[in-house]
């Protein structure tokens, strides 16, 4: 391999390399982070719910944003709707029969500008459904705290229960006891660990 060949590969593997580190992965945070959920009763109401066990990286490249990815697993059993008997049904084969399915996960393949804002494109799989879906999404900030770095995100969605196989349910004179579209909002804090500074 002659100098200008050699120059070559080593520029190219340092241009690879800061490109490999441009990108910062957080982890999320589920004490300072919500998964939180809200379904139409009886027509007239909506009962909020949540899921209280869950966990997922972020990589956030601030110069370019459409370098940035996330994945998350949420374990179905930990749905709480502050409802035992609720939460219980919720969990059983009537919905989201978490014995034989234990996570929802999402894993973004994709993040986009729109004229709208920030759009993670990625799966969704809840029960034995893996659908794409379109996620809106806002970046708050970073933020420093002694050795770690906080990056904070919201997002929110509407989906519809029955596109899952979360199809049971029961009519009233008003219509459905529970409604199909659910709204998902996410609140997330994510962190990751910074060397310590000089003193």
């Amino acid at each position: 391999m002659n100098i200008r060949k050699s120059a070559l590969v080593l520029t190219a593997a340092l241009l690879l390399s800061t490109l490999a580190f441009a990108a910062d992965e957080y982890k999320i945070d589920k004490v300072h982070s919500t998964v939180g959920f809200s379904v139409k009763h009886l027509v007239i109401s909506s009962v909020p719910g949540r899921f209280t066990d869950f966990d997922g990286t972020i990589v956030y490249d601030d110069k370019d944003v459409t370098k940035s990815s996330v994945k998350v697993t949420i374990q179905a059993v930990s749905i709480n709707t502050d409802n035992s008997h609720r939460d219980d049904d919720l969990r059983g084969p009537n919905f989201l029969d978490t014995a034989k399915y234990p996570t929802i996960t999402f894993e973004s393949k994709q993040v986009k500008k729109t004229p709208n804002g920030l759009v993670a494109v990625g799966t969704l799989t809840i029960k034995d459904v893996s659908k794409e879906i379109e996620l809106p999404f806002t970046i708050n900030g970073k933020v420093r705290l002694g050795n770690s770095e906080h990056l904070g995100a919201e997002a929110s969605i509407q989906i519809n229960r029955q596109d899952y196989h979360l199809t049971f349910n029961k009519m009233i004179e008003a219509g459905p006891m529970v409604g199909d579209d659910v709204k998902i909002t996410l609140i997330v804090e994510a962190v990751r660990p910074l060397a310590p500074t000089a003193k």
